[in-house]
């Protein structure tokens, strides 16, 4: 289990789609191809839902993938749910969607939670701070959204990919005071990522606007 929280493992894209429900689900790694795939199918539809499951975000081109987000749910009511770790771009994007929710896990060994880190230079962890500041601004300015721009701008503590704020399903026991929390704050350099990192216990995933299935 520390493994599949700690280690982004990155593979193919998996595109699924229910066409009767319309439906598609989201794996692996999210490619320009993916989202151009996405736009495609939401011009023919006003319904559609994301499910990302096990998605460690995007390999390259973090930047360009989040604009294709953008412009896929501009003036679209998109459902986004997430089932095992969303990482990264992956927690960009599920949080833009409407009634972000998310899912019980396929398995107690890979658990449902979020990474939410700033955009980075993968090479040496550069933050690209004003296309980050974008996203923080879109995401909190929802009108459903209770996620602040002041709680996201925590983010920033991050010093490399493992850093951030996680956001889980169901609560994790920090390691150093034994306090039980949905959301950790990680600099990505703490000794166990992220069970050691700075427990914010007051934060429920509801209190942020995110459904808990």
């Amino acid at each position: 289990m520390i493994k599949t929280l700690i280690t982004a493992i990155f593979a193919f894209t998996c595109l699924v789609t229910n066409a009767h429900e319309n439906q598609h689900t989201i794996s692996g790694s999210i490619s320009l191809e993916t989202t151009e795939a996405l736009i495609a199918i939401a011009k023919g539809t006003s319904n559609l839902t994301l499910i990302f499951e096990k998605s460690p975000g995007s390999d390259s081109f973090a930047g360009l993938i989040l604009e294709d987000f953008r412009a896929l749910f501009k003036g679209k009511k998109i459902r986004t749910y997430a089932r095992g770790y969303c990482l990264s771009t992956c927690s960009f994007a599920f949080l833009m969607g409407e009634q972000p929710t998310l899912m019980r896990p396929s398995s107690w060994m890979s658990p449902t939670y979020l990474l939410i880190h700033p955009i980075m230079k993968a090479s040496n962890y550069e933050i690209i701070r004003n296309k980050t500041d974008q996203i923080l601004s879109e995401i909190a300015s929802k009108n459903e959204s209770k996620i602040s721009k002041e709680f996201l701008n925590n983010i920033y503590i991050a010093r490399n990919l493992k850093g951030g704020i996680y956001i889980f399903r169901t609560p994790i026991t920090n390691s150093e005071t034994n306090e039980k929390s949905y959301v950790q704050l990680c600099t990505g350099l703490e000794v166990r990522v992220p069970f050691s990192c700075k427990s914010l216990p007051n934060i429920t995933p509801e209190s942020l606007g995110i459904h808990v299935e």
